[in-house]
């Protein structure tokens, strides 16, 4: 998995091998020299799927895995802005004096004691 604009390795992205149904059947993860290795049990038609948060997501073409081959597949992904959502954050807070709440405190206290 390499990095469209730098050809450097990108880790952690999540690469899926995508069966003819679209039914992803396994799913690794790229470690950090961008490198991945998916079993496939099955021989068939498969695409890849990879997926990284600062990169834009990507399937490959179909290609065929026959019996006890191995393939090589050079992925090149872009980072891509993620769009976000404004966030505002308010609080509110009511301000007691502490004094206060502890003088009702012991004034029930003394009321349920039968002391006025």
């Amino acid at each position: 998995m390499l990095d469209v604009d730098g050809d450097s390795a990108v880790a952690d992205v999540a690469v899926s091998l995508v069966d003819s149904a679209g039914l992803a059947r396994i799913t690794v993860i790229t470690d950090s020299a961008g490198a991945f290795a998916i079993p496939v049990a099955v021989a068939g038609p498969y695409r890849l799927r990879a997926r990284h948060i600062a990169f834009q997501r990507i399937t490959t073409t179909p290609f065929l895995v026959r019996p006890g081959e191995v393939v090589d597949v050079e992925i090149r992904v872009s980072r891509t802005a993620i769009a976000l959502d404004p966030l505002v954050v308010r609080a509110r807070h009511e301000a007691r004096a502490t004094y206060l709440r502890d003088y009702y405190a012991r004034v029930e206290e003394n009321r349920k004691m039968g002391r006025h």
